[in-house]
């Protein structure tokens, strides 16, 4: 069954509807979505590895939690789904509405991603990967970001949902972001986390 979605204002991203998932893409017709970046118990930023079975950006890394809001919801179930754990959209911090607009196979991604910071207190391998759509967990130092989205390698600490081990991650293999988005998240990890 296709799953219906909340269909956004192309500038303020403010529900107007309800669409097919299905449709949305096919049509790039715009939606809302809901991104949450979460920080460790170290304060390091946490992107998850999306499944090589995931039909639009399989096996490259990802926002902490993305995904589609229904209508009529806040999307916090998003974080249930995808890693285990449950949160009030009230007590993250909202970074703002932007825009993300993606050409994808037979289709168009338009969204309006709603963003927020959790800074939990969370370790890496505490968070579950129950529903398939995430293999993996890394994190990575504040302080590396700028490194990595300059395209250079950084160290990170890679979760596999077993175990910690040492890695890295390259921008490359990163699921592509507008620089709109990354200005707004940076300046939000600069104004609260610094």
């Amino acid at each position: 069954m296709d799953e219906l979605i909340a269909r956004a204002d192309p500038l303020t991203g403010d529900v107007v509807g309800e669409v097919s998932k299905s449709v949305a893409h096919r049509e790039g017709i715009w939606h809302a979505t809901i991104h949450v970046w979460i920080l460790d118990d170290q304060g390091r930023l946490i992107f998850q590895h999306r499944s090589p079975t995931k039909e639009h950006f399989p096996d490259m890394w990802d926002v902490s939690v993305g995904g589609h809001i229904r209508a009529g919801e806040d999307g916090a179930r998003e974080v249930a789904e995808e890693l285990g754990a449950d949160v009030n959209l009230i007590d993250l911090k909202f970074v703002g509405t932007t825009t993300l607009d993606t050409a994808i196979p037979r289709g168009h991604d338009r969204e309006k991603p709603r963003v927020y910071l959790w800074r939990s207190d969370r370790t890496l391998d505490s968070f579950t990967f129950a529903d398939g759509e995430v293999v993996g967990l890394a994190s990575v130092n504040l302080n590396d970001l700028g490194t990595l989205l300059s395209g250079s390698r950084v160290p990170a600490r890679v979760f596999d949902g077993e175990s910690i081990k040492a890695g890295s991650l390259e921008s490359k293999d990163l699921v592509t972001l507008s620089q709109e988005y990354w200005t707004l998240l940076r300046e939000a990890l600069e104004e609260h986390c610094t």
